[in-house]
């Protein structure tokens, strides 16, 4: 209760407030991204985004996320100083702003969450993501997003499915482009 209380009045200071809409894939220039580097397909999700903004000249920005316990079975795959991991959230669950800045100090053209989470953690980077045209993959409770991509309602796995939420993103960016 008083953590919400605490998230509640940090998002109402922090939270990105000019408007946000649609831009064409040929008025994009700059990408921030926020990928769930802890499933099993991120690499090849990563790869598919850095060859889409690379074929489109766009500048890209990638943040990662991975909130596995790592014990030793289970290695990080990204830089740790790109990578928010369970350490770097204070109590309310907001990320370390050194992880964040990259993505939180500049304006972007577009701003990509590639991540099935509504944790607060998400919540909060990418209500107060600077971006002119947010895509997601989530809904929150006062959306911060211009559109929406959700998930198969077939059950599959989260794994599976991240390269098919990035397809439909790329399909339709390059339809109002």
């Amino acid at each position: 209760m008083c953590r919400n209380f605490f998230r509640r009045k940090r998002l109402k200071k922090d939270s990105f407030k000019d408007r946000t809409g649609f831009v064409a894939l040929k008025d994009i220039h700059t990408v921030a991204a926020v990928m769930d580097a802890g499933i099993p397909e991120f690499e090849k999700c990563r790869k598919n985004l850095e060859k889409f903004c690379r074929d489109h000249n766009i500048s890209l920005t990638l943040l990662y996320v991975d909130m596995r316990k790592f014990k030793k079975d289970v290695q990080m795959v990204t830089e740790l100083q790109e990578t928010v991991i369970r350490k770097d959230l204070n109590w309310t669950g907001r990320p370390d702003a050194s992880k964040t800045s990259a993505v939180l100090s500049k304006t972007y053209d577009l701003y990509i969450c590639l991540v099935d989470s509504d944790s607060y953690c998400i919540e909060y980077i990418s209500k107060c993501a600077r971006a002119r045209f947010k895509i997601g993959w989530k809904a929150f409770k006062g959306d911060p997003y211009d559109f929406v991509v959700s998930s198969s309602s077939d059950g599959s796995s989260r794994a599976d499915t991240v390269n098919d939420i990035f397809g439909t993103i790329k399909e339709f960016l390059t339809k109002i482009g």
